[in-house]
């Protein structure tokens, strides 16, 4: 699993932080296989294509095995004021 809970990746959605194929992601949208996603969070940024859907819950080993991860990068550019050296908040992009 990308995301823990789908209360996180609604509101990543909500902000903006999901793409789905360059286009900003919406909360209903259903994914197919061939679907590439990218998800900002903070300073990371992670690119994934779907292999596979389920209906089901699957086991955190199971769901790895439903996408494939294309890119992974960090930005080490970080806004000074942003760097408050307290704990990172992803949905604040901190």
């Amino acid at each position: 699993r990308l995301l823990k809970r789908r209360s996180v990746a609604k509101a990543l959605i909500e902000n903006g932080a999901i793409l789905c194929g360059g286009i900003p992601a919406k909360v209903g949208r259903h994914l197919r296989e061939g679907d590439e996603l990218e998800i900002t969070l903070g300073q990371r940024k992670i690119r994934i294509r779907v292999l596979a859907t389920t209906v089901r819950r699957v086991s955190k080993a199971d769901a790895r095995g439903l996408y494939e991860v294309l890119e992974e990068r960090r930005s080490d550019a970080q806004p000074q004021e942003m760097d408050s050296g307290g704990p990172i908040d992803f949905l604040a992009g901190r």
